[in-house]
């Protein structure tokens, strides 16, 4: 258990986090609470996150895709007409045109998309579209999808879900708007600090 400021504990029932705080607390004994308290919620976060992933990823597989490729369906999927350049996919998605064109690429071949698709009022733009096949897929994945979801998260109530969204809003504002740590700030402490601390 890592203590927190007040009254208040932070506990937690993961041997790996727990094992891996204990190791900092050993090897770096000057490290306060607050430090060690951060690096715990690091660490489960990271966890979690890779959970919830692996899930996705074994339930995606079921019908050939991949969280990238998964990702550029649903958009045209959710795009107003089902169209959209695949450069405008590749700026929501945030990846590379290279990349993009290398997925959509794969997704023609399998059914899913069609490229090159004219604009019935724009035909100076090519755009990309999903194919009947792709779209009776989708429709049949989804609510596969919608009740795997949902049960992953109903351990959590209602309101704890809604906290945690807030949290972690919170949490990625925080971190988009500092700017990187000078790399002397990460340095690690000299050998008197060491000896200080002892």
């Amino acid at each position: 258990m890592l203590a927190t400021s007040g009254d208040s504990t932070l506990a937690t029932d993961n041997p790996y986090v727990q094992s891996v705080i204990e190791d900092y607390r050993q090897v770096f004994p000057f490290a306060d609470e607050s430090v060690l308290r951060a690096l715990a919620l690091s660490l489960a976060l990271l966890r979690a996150q890779n959970a919830v992933l692996a899930r996705l990823e074994e339930f995606l597989a079921l019908y050939d895709l991949t969280p990238a490729r998964y990702r550029t369906v649903r958009t045209l999927f959710l795009a107003e007409g089902g169209l959209l350049p695949l450069n405008q996919i590749s700026r929501k998605l945030q990846v590379t045109m290279a990349n993009m064109t290398k997925q959509a690429d794969w997704l023609e071949q399998r059914g899913w998309l069609q490229q090159r698709v004219a604009h019935p009022t724009d035909r100076r733009v090519m755009y990309a579209r999903l194919t009947d096949q792709g779209l009776a897929r989708l429709n049949a994945m989804f609510p596969a999808q919608f009740e795997m979801t949902k049960q992953k998260w109903s351990v959590i109530s209602d309101d704890d879900q809604n906290h945690l969204l807030r949290i972690l809003s919170d949490l990625r504002v925080s971190i988009d708007v500092r700017h990187a740590p000078d790399p002397v700030e990460l340095a690690p402490p000299s050998g008197n600090d060491l000896k200080a601390a002892d």
